[in-house]
């Protein structure tokens, strides 16, 4: 059952995007900011008449048209997006080495252009000049051109056997309002080397899991593992000197990212617009990177999740979150009867064992 009468709110990455960065620039002197810096992107809407899609009344077909060039240079502009200070025109581009990466300086920045109705990375590009925008976009299919596009700043991966990776964390969303994040990250890996790829080498820059190309038990190792389970990678890698180092790294991205979820839920739900129904949930996975100074961003929320992608070695991770979430939003609902709700999220899990989620935020009140 869905948690929101105003669910586009968390579900539509577009207004995401547009809320936190809202709400990351009004709190700027008082909280560290979480999420990339974006721009959200707006066409006018695509519609069929006489079985051919229009844009603002004129044939929108495959050679991009000045109709469309207009439209996109005016949903440009309407983002606020202060352009790209670099223009170039090629596709071949290499991403440098760490060492001589300088991504504060605007020229160098590479953007990342994800369509809000898409999911398993379909129709994601990264750019860095208006013509490659404007190709990718003009790319994207009818559906995902009917929404928004969100135009966020590439963060710069922490990597480890030279390869990219991001965090799935899930979150719980119950009644009126409790946030709850599984404790078990998710670490999911690009299998191709990240230093020196192209930007249109998207298996090695789009970490997705049904983007890369799994063919084997070990390809699926590779691919996804509990962040826990990354020590050795950090070791090997050198980003850290000890195992004990490593382990507290998690421990700190960890309780940063709990910390960013609570936020995230704060800033959306004090949307006037946002309202919550008593009795009801919604699981999210939510994508997390990790930059080579450690700093934890956010980069997005999805509803839905696919449950199905652990692999057989880690589906126990995922029947454990669904039992748990069970026993958050059914058994403790005093309705049920011989049921008696514990009084704590700590009670319940001392009278169930159940240890998979941490409870990081609770709203009081404003029940609509």
């Amino acid at each position: 059952m869905y948690l929101f009468n105003a669910v586009w709110l968390v579900r539509a990455q577009g207004i995401l995007a547009q809320i936190l960065e809202e709400w990351q620039a009004k709190y700027r002197d008082l909280r560290l900011p979480f999420a990339p810096k974006s721009y959200v992107l707006t066409l006018p809407i695509f519609s069929e008449t006489n079985n051919q899609h229009t844009i603002g009344g004129i044939e929108n077909t495959k050679e991009m048209s000045s109709v469309f060039r207009t439209a996109f240079e005016q949903a440009l502009h309407r983002s606020g997006f202060p352009g790209f200070h670099t223009d170039s025109n090629s596709d071949n581009i290499i991403i440098p080495d760490e060492d001589s990466r300088e991504m504060s300086n605007q020229k160098d920045q590479v953007w990342i252009l994800k369509p809000s109705i898409t999911n398993q990375a379909v129709g994601i590009s990264l750019v860095r000049s208006t013509s490659q925008l404007r190709n990718a976009i003009h790319a994207s299919d009818d559906i995902q051109k009917a929404g928004d596009f969100v135009l966020q700043r590439y963060i710069p991966p922490l990597l480890l056997d030279g390869r990219k990776f991001h965090l799935r964390v899930f979150l719980l969303l119950t009644g009126n309002l409790t946030a709850y994040v599984a404790k078990d990250f998710l670490a999911i890996f690009s299998l191709e080397p990240y230093e020196g790829a192209n930007l249109d080498h998207t298996r090695a820059h789009l970490t997705n899991i049904a983007h890369q190309e799994v063919l084997s038990d070990e390809d699926q190792h590779r691919c996804m593992r509990r962040f826990d389970e990354t020590t050795q990678d950090m070791l090997d890698s050198g980003v850290v000197k000890t195992i004990c180092e490593a382990e507290k790294r998690i421990e700190s991205v960890k309780d940063r990212v709990m910390k960013i979820i609570a936020e995230m839920v704060e800033a959306v739900s004090s949307e006037l617009t946002f309202s919550s129904k008593d009795n009801c949930f919604e699981i999210f996975g939510l994508d997390f990177m990790i930059d080579p100074d450690w700093n934890t961003w956010l980069l997005e929320a999805n509803a839905e999740p696919d449950l199905s992608k652990a692999g057989e070695r880690l589906q126990y991770l995922i029947d454990d979150m669904l039992m748990d979430t069970l026993d958050l939003v059914i058994d403790q609902d005093t309705r049920f009867q011989g049921n008696m709700a514990p009084t704590s999220f700590d009670d319940m899990n001392k009278s169930n064992g159940s240890t998979c989620f941490v409870k990081v935020y609770e709203r009081k009140g404003r029940s609509f």
